[in-house]
């Protein structure tokens, strides 16, 4: 946090992958400061469509995606090379996110 705080761009996407730190962000606390300073909640990588949503749903973090959802990301969006948050999460047999991303209407 402190390189945002010095100003570093929040949505700068790390070359060659195109990850932002939201993409890799896996702690509630580093999400819920993302999202405040306007991480880009809806950036999909270039090379594959991915977007933190995707990433969330992948080791099931319940409290992570909950977040992203809060933050109106786009919830059924498929990677490009396939696989909505709610397909990864059911490939991954993470119950409580596949329950959740429902509930959310995904």
């Amino acid at each position: 946090m402190r390189l945002i705080a010095a100003g570093a761009h929040v949505n700068y996407a790390h070359p060659p992958d195109g990850t932002t730190a939201l993409h890799i962000a896996a702690n509630v606390d580093v999400v819920d400061r993302l999202i405040a300073v306007r991480a880009d909640v809806n950036y999909a990588i270039p090379q594959n469509g991915a977007m933190a949503s995707n990433f969330a749903a992948e080791p099931g973090s319940v409290l992570v995606v909950a977040r992203r959802i809060a933050a109106r990301t786009d919830i059924d969006k498929a990677r490009t090379t396939g696989g909505s948050p709610l397909y990864i999460a059911v490939q991954g047999g993470h119950v409580l996110v596949v329950q959740l991303l429902i509930t959310a209407q995904a």
